[in-house]
Formats: C-alpha cells, sequence, structure tokens
C-alpha cells in the first residue's frame, strides 16, 4: 500500500482496533465535560 492510501484510510483502521473506547468517547456531549484528564489518550503519529 501506498502511504497516501494508508494516511486516507487510517481512520477506518483505528475505529475498529478501538472500536469500544471510541464508542464511549463520541456517546454524548456531555462525555467530554465529564471525562478527566486521566482518561484522555493522546495519539501524535508522525510520518
Amino acid at each position: 500500500s501506498s502511504r497516501l492510501h494508508f494516511i486516507g484510510t487510517w481512520r477506518n483502521r483505528y475505529r475498529k482496533r478501538f472500536c469500544q473506547s471510541s464508542l464511549r468517547a463520541h456517546d454524548s456531549s456531555k462525555s467530554r465535560e465529564q471525562t478527566s484528564s486521566k482518561d484522555r489518550t493522546v495519539i501524535h503519529i508522525d510520518m
């Protein structure tokens, strides 16, 4: 696969791998307000 294909499809792979946590995070707009900084995950991908 090309780098462009990887960039274009990363979101689908991410959602498949982290589906449960993704669903919880986007369950409602209030979930962001209730989530403490301990529960957050920041991912940085540098190519």
